[in-house]
C-alpha cells in the first residue's frame, strides 16, 4: 500500500477531494456567510477598543460592553443613513414645480415633433403607450431583481452584526485559539501580529 505522509495514499486523496468540494461549497456561499465574516472581524477589530473602555473604565461585563458598542456603532451608522435620507427626501418638496417643468416641456416636444415629422398628437400617445408596456414589463424584471438586491442587502447587515458582536465578545478565546496551535516560543509572534493587524484596520 502506498504511503504519502505517514497516511494510506487513498486516504490523502479521498481528503484532498472532499477539501476542494467544501472551497468550492465556500466560494459559492461566500456571498451569505464569508463576506458578512470578514466584515465582522474588521469591525471587530475595530471596535475592540471601545469594548475595553466599557469594559475597563465604567466596570461594565464583557458581553454588555460587546452589546452597547455593537449597537452604538450600528446606530450611528443608521443615524448616518437616516439624515442623507432625510435629505433626499427634501426633494419631494420641489417635485411639484419640477412636475410643471416636464410637462411643459413634454407639451412643447409634442408641438416640435408634430411640426418637424407630421406625427400627430394621438399617433405620439400610442407610441409612447406601447414603449411604456415593454417598459413596464422590463421594470417588473428590474424591481424583482431590486427586491431580491434588498434582501440580501439585509441578509448581509444581520450576519455582520451578528459576527461583529459575537467575535468581539469572543476575542480572547480566539486569540487563545491562536496561541494553542502555535509553540510556546513563537506566542510573541503571534500577539505581534495581533496588534499589527488591529493597528492596520484602526488606519485604515
Amino acid at each position: 500500500m502506498i504511503k504519502f505522509l505517514g497516511l494510506p495514499f487513498y486516504v490523502k486523496l479521498a481528503c484532498t477531494l472532499i477539501s476542494i468540494v467544501i472551497l468550492g461549497y465556500l466560494a459559492k456561499i461566500g456571498d451569505t456567510i464569508l463576506v458578512p465574516f470578514i466584515l465582522g472581524l474588521l469591525l471587530a477589530l475595530l471596535l475592540v477598543p471601545v469594548s475595553n473602555f466599557f469594559e475597563r473604565k465604567l466596570k461594565f461585563p464583557r458581553t454588555l460592553a460587546g452589546i452597547i458598542t455593537v449597537l452604538l456603532f450600528f446606530g450611528l451608522l443608521g443615524f448616518g443613513f437616516y439624515m442623507l435620507a432625510s435629505q433626499l427626501s427634501m426633494i419631494k418638496e420641489d417635485w411639484p414645480a419640477f412636475k410643471e417643468q416636464i410637462l411643459v416641456g413634454f407639451h412643447n416636444v409634442q408641438i416640435w415633433v408634430t411640426d418637424r415629422f407630421g406625427v400627430m398628437h394621438n399617433e405620439q400617445m400610442d407610441i409612447l403607450n406601447k414603449t411604456a408596456t415593454k417598459s413596464l414589463d422590463s421594470g417588473t424584471l428590474l424591481l424583482g431583481t431590486a427586491l431580491l438586491s434588498l434582501s440580501s442587502l439585509l441578509i448581509l447587515f444581520v450576519f455582520t452584526f451578528l459576527y461583529t458582536f459575537f467575535l468581539l465578545i469572543y476575542r480572547s478565546h480566539i486569540v487563545r485559539f491562536l496561541l494553542l496551535l502555535n509553540h510556546q516560543e513563537h506566542h510573541n509572534i503571534v500577539m505581534d501580529v495581533v496588534g499589527q493587524v488591529q493597528y492596520v484596520v484602526k488606519n485604515i
